[in-house]
């Protein structure tokens, strides 16, 4: 946390004391490097997990888009399914 105070407040005395250039963008990007706010891209990597639930390592999450016109669709997405089930479980009692 406190290297990211430092940079906060590097890139807040540099904003108070230069004048920002949409057209000098590399001096700006020459800055950032220099506090490590920005850096070289690293090597590719993988990472892997070990001990994960079969439901979660290998089928994929709901991935819906929902029309926030109608409410009655966009109340059901942001509920779990067990919940939108129960839900209309009860209304047919």
């Amino acid at each position: 946390m406190e290297k990211r105070k430092d940079i906060q407040k590097s890139i807040d005395d540099w904003h108070l004391n230069n004048d920002f250039d949409v057209d000098n963008l590399s001096t700006y990007k020459e800055f950032l490097r220099s506090i490590d706010y920005l850096v070289d891209e690293g090597n590719d990597f993988e990472i892997t997990t070990s001990n994960v639930d079969k439901e979660i390592a290998i089928t994929a999450g709901p991935q819906l888009v929902v029309p926030v016109m109608n409410a009655r669709f966009a109340l059901n997405a942001q509920m779990p399914d067990g919940a939108v089930y129960m839900m209309l479980c009860m209304a047919r009692i």
